[in-house]
């Protein structure tokens, strides 16, 4: 039977226009992180609902050009993969891998996310870790979509280079 002229190029076109919302679908399906009013911007208090406790750790060493992956509470070499945080420059910076954020946050008796959902202050960096007090807490916005809040227990300093910490990590659910 002979197809009536043209059906190729629409057959074609449907294909491609299936293969592009299925693309869409699959981009826009959730991931964990919610929707971005409920990813920790900084942009203000957001309501912490949702958000599950997955991992954390105490006692734990960071060492300068270490990282230090969070999901699996691990650390590693300096390119280590799935590494949430770096530590260099002699253990006094602390970066995170983009598009994450770091934010101190004002002393607290509470580990809780929403202590860092309310962060008003973040960026991709924290110099002066030597300086960190016993006690301080940074949450960390994971590339990920996740948010830890990080307590340091003991700061590096220029002879052990150290970063001793405990973590509690959220994922959205």
């Amino acid at each position: 039977m002979a197809r009536p002229p043209g059906s190729t190029v629409v057959a074609v076109a449907l294909v491609v226009v299936a293969t592009v919302l299925a693309v869409l679908v699959v981009v826009n399906l959730p991931t964990g992180a919610g929707s971005p009013e409920a990813r920790p911007t900084g942009t203000g208090p957001v309501a912490d609902t949702g958000w599950v406790a997955v991992r954390g750790g105490e006692r734990l060493t960071l060492a300068d050009g270490q990282s230090f992956d969070l999901a699996r509470g691990v650390a590693g070499g300096e390119l280590a993969p799935g590494a949430d945080l770096l530590l260099t420059q002699r253990a006094d910076r602390l970066g995170v891998r983009e598009p994450g954020g770091l934010a101190v946050v004002s002393p607290g008796a509470d580990h809780e996310v929403r202590r860092c959902l309310e962060a008003g202050s973040w960026d991709g960096t924290l110099d002066g870790v030597h300086e960190l007090a016993a006690g301080t807490d940074v949450c960390v916005r994971t590339a990920d979509g996740r948010c830890a809040l990080l307590t340091v227990e003991s700061p590096p300093d220029v002879v052990t280079r150290v970063l001793i910490f405990r973590y509690t990590l959220w994922e959205r659910r």
